[in-house]
């Protein structure tokens, strides 16, 4: 299982190895991609990655001290503005954009790629997007409190952020709904360490040589809840749980890469029990 854990980290380096090259070797920008990529889980991944292509890290931190314009940006460069609105607050942030627009020679991502449709709507991407504003307005430009955390404890401190005071009884513009906050809660939390955080760092270790980020990478998810879903469900009904992240993964990839595709002859378990069938 730790043999394939490490091949699950090394197919995702080719990912971040890729967008690495893409962003001239700028590690920020290439995790500011792969948390884009994590905000919109598996419906809206390629979407947020529209967006964060159609908005670069150097522009929006910018104006990481103005919640408005940095709301503005990011709705406006998901294609978000582009309707009428009642509310005041998306009609502020739609002249906002305009006026950004025309400063910076903006082109919005296309609205059409964003669904909403079948999701709870704290997980709606209005809520997400509101989030990861909430996010890059705390972080530096460099990422340094992210890329250089030692504990999750001290990663879950940075993460915990909340969508600005509209989104508290808001989940879509122009559509009030019964107040609650919308702080990025530790599922969510988890999610984006161990999708956009651990992946990032371990490329990082390989492409830079520094054997001590894949290290890091790695104690980071074992020091990560596993996650809920159903494949883990179904290893635990076999006998198997995973008591932490590092183990859920290598469980995902071993069921996903090699049980579906009946790769028994490439896996060390699949090779022992045949070994023992054979006897």
């Amino acid at each position: 299982l730790e043999r394939v854990l490490i091949e699950r980290l090394e197919r995702k380096t080719l990912e971040v190895e890729a967008l690495y090259q893409q962003l001239n070797n700028d590690p920020a920008a290439t995790l500011y991609h792969m948390l884009a990529r994590a905000f919109g889980a598996k419906v809206n991944a390629e979407p947020f990655s529209m967006l964060a292509h159609a908005l670069p890290l150097r522009t929006v931190l910018r104006y990481r001290d103005d919640v408005v314009r940095t709301e503005a940006l990011l709705f406006g460069q998901a294609g978000l503005l582009q309707v009428d609105f009642v509310d005041e607050h998306p009609r502020i942030l739609q002249r906002e954009h305009a006026l950004l627009t025309r400063m910076l020679d903006l082109r919005p991502a296309p609205v059409a790629a964003w669904k909403f449709a079948r999701m709870r709507p704290v997980n709606f991407p209005t809520v997400r997007i509101a989030q990861l504003a909430q996010l890059l307005m705390r972080c530096d430009g460099h990422f340094g409190a992210l890329l250089e955390a030692e504990h999750v404890d001290d990663l879950y401190q940075v993460l915990d952020v909340e969508a600005s005071a509209y989104w508290t009884d808001h989940y879509t513009f122009d559509r009030p709904a019964a107040a609650r906050p919308k702080r990025l809660g530790r599922t969510a939390a988890d999610h984006l360490i161990i999708n956009a955080l651990v992946p990032t760092l371990f490329a990082l270790g390989r492409l830079q040589g520094r054997t001590l980020l894949g290290e890091r990478a790695l104690g980071l998810l074992e020091q990560l809840p596993a996650e809920h879903n159903q494949l883990l469900q179904g290893w635990a009904e076999l006998g198997l749980k995973a008591d932490h992240a590092a183990r859920g993964q290598a469980l995902i990839e071993l069921k996903n890469t090699y049980c579906t595709a009946r790769r028994c002859l490439s896996c060390g378990i699949g090779n022992q029990l045949l070994r023992r069938t054979v006897k």
